[in-house]
């Protein structure tokens, strides 16, 4: 009687410990699925932020036209950091830096939108306030692609054991 337990309990670690790598292997592939999708999207902000900054810098096109654009680029950006603190909730190696450089961001289009909403509407300003917002979008980019390379090439599903690893050894080097 004892025997037929035996069996099935061999090879139960083994299929265990497949289902927990496929389950991280999932886990990997949804975060990274986000963040290719929010790189893709933080791109698509970026080419229009610059639109607008050049639209300012030209005078080409009207007030309104440019600042319900600007509007729609914020309401864009608010999107991508919502899902980014969603994909940060869900891997410890999607840092919070990036939902920062999008609020900085979102913060210079509000500013370029209210230098052109005013009686005096001041193009120049504007057009500054946008083009920070780009260098912001592309500083998100950035550690979108670094995030990636990280979830990516982790071991483990959560990426918690890689971010854990990671504070000791600058607390080491910051003790050294």
């Amino acid at each position: 009687r004892g025997g037929g337990g035996a069996a099935a309990l061999e090879g139960l670690g083994e299929r265990l410990e497949q289902g927990r790598s496929a389950l991280q292997q999932e886990w990997r592939r949804e975060v990274t699925g986000a963040l290719d999708q929010a790189l893709e999207e933080t791109s698509r902000l970026a080419e229009r932020q610059l639109a607008v900054q050049k639209s300012l810098e030209s005078g080409d096109q009207p007030g309104s036209a440019v600042r319900a654009e600007q509007g729609s680029i914020e309401e864009g950006v608010q999107r991508l950091v919502e899902q980014m603190r969603k994909a940060a909730g869900q891997n410890a190696l999607v840092p919070p830096g990036i939902g920062a450089a999008l609020g900085g961001a979102q913060q210079r289009m509000q500013r370029a939108r209210e230098a052109i909403s005013t009686a005096a509407p001041n193009a120049r300003e504007g057009a500054d306030e946008a083009g920070a917002a780009v260098d912001a979008l592309n500083a998100a980019a950035y550690q979108l692609l670094q995030a990636r390379g990280d979830v990516v090439g982790s071991g483990s599903g959560s990426g918690l054991a890689e971010a854990i690893e990671r504070m000791n050894q600058l607390a080491q080097q910051q003790g050294g």
